[in-house]
């Protein structure tokens, strides 16, 4: 498997984990706005973009949002970090900051274990 197909996948088995956690009778809310959805109908939400790697498979940094959020509004970011900083406090954001941009690299079986993980 290449390493992109390895990322597509990892992305693919990761956002429907993402979108069915806390999810009843398949549906969930989008983090941000609080829409009541199908997991169908909802995203894999990234707070910090999945260009970094560090944090692209992050359970922190990803939660279930609708497309007007996550992809019209550009991922509502301003709710999304209040919710976050509400929710866990202002280290854990100023964490996940710092995580995104560490200078390890994310290494093939690092993407292997999450495919592994959430399959």
């Amino acid at each position: 498997m290449s390493r992109q197909t390895s990322i597509r996948e990892a992305d693919r088995v990761f956002s429907l984990h993402i979108r069915n956690r806390g999810a009843r009778f398949g549906r969930n809310h989008c983090f941000t706005c609080g829409a009541y959805l199908s997991i169908e109908e909802l995203q894999c939400g990234h707070f910090r973009p999945r260009r970094y790697l560090n944090t692209r498979w992050h359970p922190f940094n990803c939660w279930p949002q609708c497309n007007h959020c996550n992809v019209e509004l550009g991922g509502n970011l301003k709710v999304y970090e209040a919710k976050l900083v509400a929710a866990y406090g202002q280290d854990a954001v100023d964490g996940i900051y710092y995580l995104s941009t560490a200078q390890n690299k994310v290494t093939e079986d690092d993407i292997k274990e999450i495919i592994r993980q959430y399959r």
